[in-house]
């Protein structure tokens, strides 16, 4: 203990200028998540007892595993694309490893105001015109009301906009975290799964296919 904190202690996480060992970090993040965060929700303690044996575990960890064992299954590396209302979260697994992105300060919900800065990005996206000025309000009364839906065509697609803005930025972001700075893609892949209301609630799948090929 050091000032009266629990201190803990993980394997190098970059024991080599070349080389990453995130795992027995992510590890002990994940168990400070699972005894910090999840123990204070509301009901936590009912579901536990439900599950019996089996501790509830984060979505994210959950996802991987998922992910891990699709990759396992089909023999190729599987992406997952999840865009929630506080994140956006990209997992890659292949049969050797499974990676992890996590981005907090995206999000289809309270957070999607922080892309005011990227209205020319947005604009490019749009089918018909749309200025500034209406985009910029869209996105705060977004940010407001994180559960309204598109009322029109024009939200709608304004709404897959944002979506394509928050997926590329946070494939790129994963993409130099886990290759190195200067990659900018990630690498091939043979399945992809979509999650989040903005990507499986349309009005048609080939809309969720485009924004995802964007």
């Amino acid at each position: 203990a050091l000032f009266g904190n629990n201190v803990q202690v993980v394997e190098n996480v970059r024991p080599s200028l070349d080389g990453e060992q995130t795992a027995d970090a992510a590890r002990l993040l994940t168990q400070l998540y699972s005894e910090l965060k999840m123990a204070a929700l509301p009901g936590i303690g009912s579901l536990e007892e439900w599950s019996g044996k089996t501790d509830p575990i984060p979505t994210v960890k959950a996802l991987s595993q998922i992910l891990t064992y699709f990759a396992h299954l089909y023999h190729q590396r599987v992406l997952t694309v999840d865009v929630g209302s506080e994140t956006v979260t990209i997992v890659s697994a292949d049969e050797t490893q499974t990676r992890v992105a996590v981005h907090n300060e995206m999000g289809i919900g309270r957070s999607v105001v922080k892309l005011v800065e990227k209205l020319d990005d947005i604009s490019q996206w749009l089918t018909t015109h749309m200025s500034h000025e209406a985009v910029r309000d869209f996105l705060w009364h977004k940010s407001l009301y994180p559960q309204s839906v598109p009322m029109n065509e024009d939200e709608l697609y304004l709404e897959q906009a944002l979506t394509r803005v928050m997926v590329q930025q946070s494939a790129q972001a994963a993409a130099a975290n886990w290759y190195g700075p200067s990659t900018t893609h990630l690498p091939p892949f043979g399945l992809l799964i979509a999650r989040g209301s903005t990507l499986t609630q349309v009005p048609r799948p080939g809309q969720t296919l485009l924004t995802l090929l964007d």
